[in-house]
């Protein structure tokens, strides 16, 4: 801080009197305050700055001592600086705080003829907007290094700027400058790199946030999910300065989507604030009014040049920057009375001036150049000065750690003499108007490091939350503000517990409470109600912070909630359908063995012989049926199911299908009420599996229909498509289960007894097999015991080059009576012996083996009618063996007919394409099986 600007006054013209009121009127007009002590320390004069910024009259203090008129100076460092300046006679600067104003004041005193002067001014605003940044900043770096997600900042070309403690802790290596393709070629797993850098191109061609999941290998070797996002940040210029992103781990969301296609991302973003330099002491007083509103480093410069350069008579001033090197000088706007040029944005070569008087700048000295051409230093180098137009040039050094870091230059173009006072005004400005232009550029770098920090903090893919030690919501990003259901002003500012009603007392508080007493992060799940009354399952992570402070990070994990619930009704229902396989399957088992422990005894007539036989078929028959269903379930479940598609008329597929549950509805006397479309409706479909459509939903409604009840099926022809309806009265279904109702192994409730029997697959194989068709079924129900209504709807089949229904079939062949020779082939001997048994009833001459070779051998001595073979034989398997028999001249007419258990599609077509005539699936039809047989004895004894 320097006296005011002044106005030279000519001895000769002025008049002390003149004098004095021309100084007094120049100390009322200036912006800061002044006064003035006597030898006494008696206020002498006060202007009126002073008046206003220490808020006195200056009557009342005028005469007065500096102690009587303000006590609370003693042992201040006001104080201090007033003894030393009476002491030694020298000017003293402080800036410190009044305790009796409760202000900071900057105070330069200064000695006088008379006494001492004072200038000072009210800098409270600017010291605690000093303070509040300091603390703004602390309390984002122990944020951003507490969070447990890696935070990183990597410049315009992709160098590495910073990355948080958590990626040394992780990785195990400390990042330099690595740019992205290195890290990703050290740490991202082989199979994610390429996808990687091909994100990061295209985010930083199409200036864009750039988001990848990815794999990180850790200390250990191991490598885990992290979802990465980055935004990135722009300059005043327009173009990408630096990226901001966080490295986030997921590993167990990402596994847990893979297993259940259910994504879960979590991502935190955080951000941690550039260190930058407080503002310095404030410029002197006449150049403080003319810089205080100015943020830009080159407005300041230009302003602190005119302002010089009027008060010392130049016509030239400007401030020049030097490289790392000290060997170029780069030259920042200028300021000139317009009779020299400017030099704004030039480049000079330092030495080019003389290196003698650059050697006095780079150690610190001042060069004063009084006229360029007569100067021993720099007049070899005249050229340069008059090139650059300077007859005159005094240039003050700044030093920064013992380097030449910036000159600051007044020119004039002719000779000019500059007095000593000139010269230390000088050089008291250009440390003032550095530390400006210092304190400028750290104000910019801040405000873009908290704009980058706050777009990673409103980002962040969770909630967050910050809370002061005494519950104090400092801070809650838009997703948490989402996540509860209140918006952001509603929460920020406000007591936790006021802002978040029924949070006290309950697990959350307890949480929060454990977390700041105990120092240690801790976890929750938790269901919050919001204000609406919707309800969300969170995850809160709380993580503790110095004084007091805790950090919360939370996240919507409702879709895993339901998937988890999801899973444990899967696993209810699984448990279920195996209790009622096993039940089913063990209920035939033991009429079966039961029967054939009879049969061992040897003991029974025809008749018990003929009963027991029709037991076991029927058991094994009802053993079949479950094993077909679940073959079909299976099938069309994968995919694999082919059907045969042809036109058929609707009416038919109902015909057959009502034919095929009439013994059950029959045997509980139930009402059929069947209404079809007299006329022909066509529909393309496989016609087994139609059958099995409308069956199944037939068969299902008798189940639950009482003794006694009514079922109701109707036809509804539309112009592009037939809708077919089952209504009954049985025991209808409640909501949830009607919404369940075409899951796997999904029932209504059962008595203890099973008397409805079936697994529970019949109408998942129904919609499974409806929607093959491009078609849909529904069902609804009223309620329990009000009956239920399933509805099928087809595609129409209208085109006119449609082929008319499907012939029925005519019907069965009787048994023939001619005797066929036939040879049977299995590994199991009792199948075997048992098929066998079967077609001698019939009157056939069987004969068994149970080895190929020794089948082929048998076939070439005693060539059979038909072969009956099993696939799965030893030695070579059943389909070679057809091969070889259809290769032997004996055998080349045989009729091959294929008895396995392997029943798929592409299984038959193997079969076929081996040379098999028929191909039956375990356990074979025996009336199928016979009728084949019949239409071959005719042709082979005609």
């Amino acid at each position: 801080m320097t006296a005011p600007p002044h106005t030279a006054i000519s001895p000769s013209t002025s008049s002390p009197q003149q004098l004095a009121e021309e100084a007094v009127a120049i100390l009322e007009s200036i912006s800061d305050g002044f006064f003035s002590v006597n030898r006494n320390g008696e206020f002498a004069y006060v202007n009126r700055q002073a008046e206003r910024i220490l808020d006195v009259r200056r009557e009342d203090i005028l005469g007065k001592t500096m102690a009587a008129a303000y006590p609370g100076l003693a042992g201040t460092p006001f104080e201090d600086a007033y003894v030393k300046a009476i002491r030694d006679k020298v000017a003293t600067e402080v800036t410190a705080c009044y305790p009796g104003h409760g202000k900071w004041y900057e105070v330069r005193i200064s000695p006088a003829a008379a006494g001492l002067t004072f200038y000072f001014r009210d800098v409270t605003a600017a010291v605690k907007t000093e303070q509040a940044l300091r603390e703004s900043e602390r309390s984002f770096r122990q944020l951003a290094e507490s969070i447990p997600q890696i935070v990183w900042i990597v410049d315009a070309a992709g160098q590495a700027v910073y990355f948080n403690r958590q990626w040394d802790a992780y990785t195990g290596v400390p990042i330099d400058s690595a740019t992205p393709a290195d890290i990703a070629a050290e740490f991202v797993h082989p199979d994610d790199r390429a996808a990687t850098m091909a994100a990061w191109s295209a985010a930083y061609e199409q200036r864009r946030g750039y988001q990848v999941e990815h794999r990180i290998r850790s200390i250990s070797g191991d490598y885990r999910w992290f979802l990465v996002r980055a935004e990135p940040f722009f300059g005043d210029d327009g173009a990408i300065a630096r990226w901001f992103g966080t490295s986030t781990d997921i590993h167990e969301a990402k596994l847990a989507k893979i297993a259940l296609k259910d994504s879960e991302a979590r991502y935190r973003q955080l951000f941690e604030a550039l260190e930058t330099a407080g503002r310095r002491h404030a410029f002197q007083l006449a150049l403080a009014d003319r810089i205080r509103p100015l943020s830009d480093p080159a407005e300041v410069t230009a302003a602190a040049s005119e302002l010089l350069g009027k008060e010392v008579g130049g016509k030239r001033v400007v401030y020049g920057e030097t490289d790392p090197d000290g060997v170029w000088i780069q030259m920042h706007p200028d300021w000139t009375t317009g009779s020299m040029p400017s030099m704004s944005g030039v480049r000079l070569r330092l030495d080019d001036f003389g290196v003698a008087a650059v050697d006095l700048l780079r150690a610190g000295q001042n060069l004063v150049l009084h006229d360029v051409t007569r100067d021993a230093a720099t007049a070899p180098h005249a050229a340069a000065y008059r090139a650059a137009g300077m007859g005159a040039a005094l240039g003050i050094p700044l030093m920064k750690n013992g380097r030449l870091q910036a000159v600051l230059s007044v020119h004039d173009d002719v000779a000019h003499h500059w007095t000593p006072e000139q010269v230390a005004l000088a050089e008291d400005m250009v440390d003032r108007t550095w530390f400006a232009v210092d304190s400028a550029r750290a104000q910019a770098a801040l405000r873009t490091e908290r704009d980058g920090s706050q777009q990673i903090f409103d980002n962040m893919a969770e909630g967050f939350a910050l809370l002061g030690s005494d519950w104090t919501l400092l801070q809650v990003n838009e997703t948490g503000a989402k996540l509860t259901g209140r918006p952001r002003d509603g929460l920020v500012g406000r007591n936790l517990w006021d802002a978040v009603p029924g949070l006290a007392g309950g697990p959350i508080d307890q949480l929060y409470q454990r977390v700041q007493a105990g120092r240690q992060a801790d976890h929750l799940e938790h269901l919050l109600t919001r204000p609406d009354g919707a309800t969300v399952w969170l995850d809160i992570r709380v993580y503790p912070l110095p004084d007091a402070r805790i950090a919360i990070f939370f996240r919507d994990i409702g879709k895993r909630k339901e998937a988890e619930d999801k899973l444990r009704d899967a696993d209810r229902r699984k448990d279920e359908f195996l209790a009622m396989l096993a039940h089913e399957l063990r209920n035939p088992l033991a009429p079966i063995g039961a029967a054939a422990h009879l049969l061992r005894l040897g003991r029974l007539d025809d008749e018990r012989v003929r009963h027991t036989s029709q037991i076991i078929g029927r058991q094994v028959d009802h053993m079949t049926h479950l094993i077909n269903d679940l073959l079909d379930v299976s099938r069309v479940t994968r995919g694999l199911v082919e059907l045969e598609m042809a036109p058929l008329d609707i009416r038919h597929v109902v015909t057959d299908a009502i034919e095929q549950v009439a013994p059950l509805m029959q045997k509980r006397r139930h009402h059929l009420h069947s209404h079809m479309p007299p006329d022909t409706t066509i529909v393309e479909g496989d016609k087994k599996r139609l059958v099995q459509v409308l069956a199944n939903i037939l068969n299902n409604a008798a189940k639950y229909t009482d003794e006694g009840g009514s079922i109701t099926l109707t036809s509804e022809v539309r112009a592009d498509h037939v809708i077919i309806e089952v209504a009954d009265n049985g025991i209808g279904m409640t909501p949830e289960l009607a919404a369940r109702a075409f899951d796997l192994f999904a029932q209504a409730e059962r008595s203890s007894d099973r008397s409805a029997g079936g697994l529970g697959l019949g109408l998942a194989l129904v919609k499974s097999l409806v929607e093959l068709h491009r078609g849909s079924v529904t069902c609804d129900s009223p309620g329990p015991g009000q009956g239920s209504r399933f509805r099928v709807c087809l595609p129409r089949l209208v085109s006119d080059d449609a082929a008319g229904p499907e012939l029925g079939a005519g019907p069965a062949a009787a048994p023939s009576a001619a005797s066929l020779r036939v040879l049977i082939v299995d590994d199991n001997a009792d199948a075997a012996a048992m098929l066998a048994m079967v077609l001698e009833t019939y009157g056939h001459r069987v004969h068994v083996e149970h080895g190929s070779l020794a089948a082929l051998d048998h076939a070439r001595a005693a060539p059979p009618d038909v072969c009956i073979l099993d696939i799965g034989l030893p030695e070579i398997d059943g389909n070679e063996l057809a091969r070889r028999l259809r290769a032997q001249p004996e055998t080349r007419n045989t009729v091959l007919i294929a008895v396995t258990g392997y029943g798929h599609d592409s299984d038959r077509r193997k079969s076929l394409v081996a040379g098999f005539d028929h191909h039956l699936v375990k356990p074979a039809d025996t009336a199928q099986l016979a009728a084949i047989l019949a239409a071959i004895g005719p042709v082979r004894h005609p």
